[in-house]
């Protein structure tokens, strides 16, 4: 690859850096000369100063290839890569029939659709929506990005294979369109803005400001940073990758990112990173010290890293599926169960059945081929029943008709009554953590709302299967 072409942001720009002169005008002079250089890299140089930004803040925001050098400045404002990458309407989305993990084209529900598409369009393409109000972006179980290499009629084809399977019939959890665009209940694919092809590095700027620092774009790497408030709230991107960094004081882990990446970072205090939904495919965390990992998405990696807390599972939305963890000391470990009650349901030859209108908890906690329990929770759950058993089940499928939802499950015709406590019947169905450990790892389990007959102390060299089990959060 070329070598970029190299601007300073104060001899060609006109930035001034004295920390109250608005240094806006100067950033959008950098962007619009940055822009007309198309995809050749650019890289702009910030000399140590203080950077002012009381309008525009996006040092990237509608470029190709950009690299931002600012070791020694800061800002006071900041939005990395670009954005306005998925946009907010119905025009620039399409439903797509039932498609199986490995496939490389979709076929589109309605043939019209395909006017919204073009060869060379990045696209998402996503499942299982999580989230009946209004979000942008929307929370997914599933969501993966892909380049389209071809269309012919009303199929798309794309070169990697899709990694996971998306159904048509998966439940519409926004039948008006409250937000003014399709929240993918069923499997849908959303045109991105050309702007998402693109690759950014940020180097060795403090962002001072108190607040969050969105993201959007397909590949994002910032090393060296510094997060004064509550630091990167990743979102939108293919790949995000943060190292040797301060991340300050809590990240929220927002939505539709494949791969995020921590490696040698630190944060203010007890520092976390929040993960709210199962819409971030694989998270990993190596050679840090943090607060906590307050939840967990659908697979997460943990290396020679300290921990206070590890909250096992999305926090508010979906399901986690692995998490491994090694070399590394917690301190504590709890899990983030989604759980709902029984009465929410009817039952019938192993299907739950729920009114649409009194879904929203179904959508954001069942997931086909998630195990779940039956438990009983008083300020603790429990999980083993008043027989020394505990009852587990699968979620099979859900799906969707004009008045209610379905929940398929492997229970078969008798739902399962146990009793807990000696004759409580259980009032909560929760999602099964599971959990991988190897090498040195170290967990205090020495938490009030730990049910005992599920903890599991670790400090072993070998590989082990655990189940955890901790403080329950109502949905």
């Amino acid at each position: 690859m070329a070598d970029p072409i190299v601007k300073n942001f104060v001899t060609d720009f006109g930035a001034v850096g004295d920390g109250v002169t608005d240094d806006s005008p100067a950033v959008v002079r950098w962007l619009a000369w940055a822009r007309a250089q198309g995809s050749t890299p650019v890289e702009l140089y910030m000399p140590p100063l203080n950077y002012h930004f009381a309008d525009e803040n996006g040092l990237t925001n509608g470029l190709i290839n950009a690299t931002i050098s600012g070791y020694g400045a800061s800002v006071d404002a900041l939005f990395i890569g670009s954005s306005n990458l998925l946009p907010e309407d119905d025009a620039h989305s399409a439903r797509i029939q039932t498609v199986a993990a490995g496939a490389t084209s979709v076929t589109l529900v309605d043939a019209a659709d395909v006017s919204k598409f073009s060869v060379g369009q990045w696209i998402l393409v996503a499942g299982l929506g999580l989230q009946a109000i209004p979000s942008y972006p929307p929370n997914f179980q599933y969501n993966e990005y892909r380049q389209i290499t071809g269309i012919s009629g009303s199929t798309i084809s794309f070169g990697d294979g899709l990694r996971f399977s998306y159904e048509s019939t998966w439940p519409e959890i926004d039948m008006n369109h409250v937000q003014h665009m399709d929240v993918a209940g069923p499997a849908t694919i959303y045109a991105l803005s050309p702007q998402f092809d693109s690759t950014h590095s940020y180097y060795g700027l403090t962002v001072t400001n108190s607040g969050e620092t969105y993201f959007g774009g397909r590949n994002i790497i910032l090393d060296g940073m510094s997060f004064d408030g509550l630091g990167p709230a990743p979102s939108l991107s293919q790949s995000i990758i943060i190292r040797n960094s301060q991340i300050g004081v809590q990240n929220e882990v927002d939505k539709a990112v494949e791969h995020l990446e921590y490696d040698h970072v630190t944060g203010i205090g007890l520092a976390q990173i929040y993960v709210q939904s199962s819409s971030v495919t694989d998270l990993v965390v190596s050679n840090s010290t943090l607060g906590s990992l307050n939840g967990t998405p659908q697979n997460t990696t943990i290396s020679n890293s300290s921990l206070d807390l590890l909250n096992v599972g999305p926090d508010f939305f979906g399901q986690g599926g692995s998490i491994t963890v090694s070399d590394s000391t917690i301190a504590r470990v709890t899990t983030s169960a989604h759980g709902v009650p029984p009465s929410l349901f009817t039952f019938n030859d192993g299907v739950f059945t729920v009114a649409n209108a009194s879904a929203t908890e179904v959508w954001q906690w069942a997931v086909p081929g998630h195990e779940y329990f039956f438990a009983f929770y008083d300020g603790a759950i429990h999980m083993t029943d008043d027989n020394g058993h505990v009852t587990r089940f699968k979620v099979l499928d859900v799906w969707q008709d004009a008045t209610y939802t379905y929940v398929n499950t492997d229970l078969g015709a008798t739902l399962p009554m146990p009793t807990f406590l000696g004759g409580q019947p259980a009032n909560q169905y929760l999602g099964y953590p599971v959990m991988a450990s190897a090498g040195s790892f170290a967990i205090n389990p020495s938490f009030p709302a730990i049910s005992p007959d599920r903890t599991a102390l670790l400090a072993q060299t070998m590989a082990y299967q655990i189940e955890l089990l901790g403080r329950f959060h109502m949905i």
